[in-house]
């Protein structure tokens, strides 16, 4: 199990918190309402919020980048990055990877496949995932058949395309309606809830992180962004 290039050093740790260096963000950016983009590129959305409050309170300076949701986690187990966000789901697989803060969002584990009318059942159908998420873990633990996607809307594309006959998670709901696409069941997914994923090691940063979250909690912040979002 490697630890965080820059969780070696316990100085390194040090500027990370708080000497000055640059905290860098990651994220896919389209999976709201936890992470929006505009049209002119300003990133919004719920944990948008959450990572703004938690960056001022522990005195971190934030800066944002956009990646492909399947190079998040990598990027943070490299040090490329070191918080990646994006309704990214704590599960046990993902934290033999990384660490995670402390979960400040549960969703629903009960997921809709999206497909066309006359699709075969889930066990039968060639299902679309995106790339790197929980979605696809479960469609390999199950051993059904499926394609990857690097992105939600190609995904989507797909479906629409008829090059799949089923999607699973992502932000499909809104092509229910879309021609002869149905919901057509749900797959239920177990996770420990929505955090910040952390290079493992990173004691510094995870403990500012978690001691600000729990400031959030403890003072009603955490509960009024939660509020506007969903």
């Amino acid at each position: 199990m490697m630890g965080c290039p820059g969780a070696i050093s316990a100085m390194l740790i040090a500027f990370q918190v708080g000497g000055g260096e640059p905290v860098r963000i990651a994220t896919e950016g389209h999976y709201p309402p936890y992470v929006t983009v505009s049209a002119s590129g300003e990133i919004g959305g719920f944990e948008k919020e959450v990572a703004d409050d938690i960056c001022a309170r522990a005195k971190l300076d934030c800066r944002w980048e956009f990646a492909q949701f399947d190079t998040l986690l990598p990027g943070v187990m490299s040090g490329t990055y070191d918080i990646a966000i994006g309704g990214i789901a704590v599960t046990e697989e993902r934290l033999a990877e990384v660490d995670f803060s402390l979960s400040y969002s549960k969703s629903s584990e009960d997921t809709v496949y999206i497909g066309h009318a006359n699709a075969p059942p889930p066990d039968a159908a060639l299902i679309g995932v995106q790339s790197g998420t929980i979605f696809e873990m479960q469609m390999r633990k199950l051993g059904r058949r499926y394609l990857s996607f690097p992105t939600a809307e190609a995904m989507g594309d797909a479906l629409l395309a008829g090059q799949v006959d089923l999607v699973l998670g992502g932000t499909q709901l809104d092509l229910i309606g879309n021609g002869d696409i149905v919901s057509m069941g749900s797959e239920t997914i177990p996770d420990l809830g929505t955090a910040m994923a952390i290079c493992k090691g990173n004691t510094g940063l995870k403990t500012s992180i978690d001691t600000a979250l729990r400031e959030m909690m403890a003072d009603g912040t955490l509960d009024a962004i939660t509020s506007r979002w969903f």
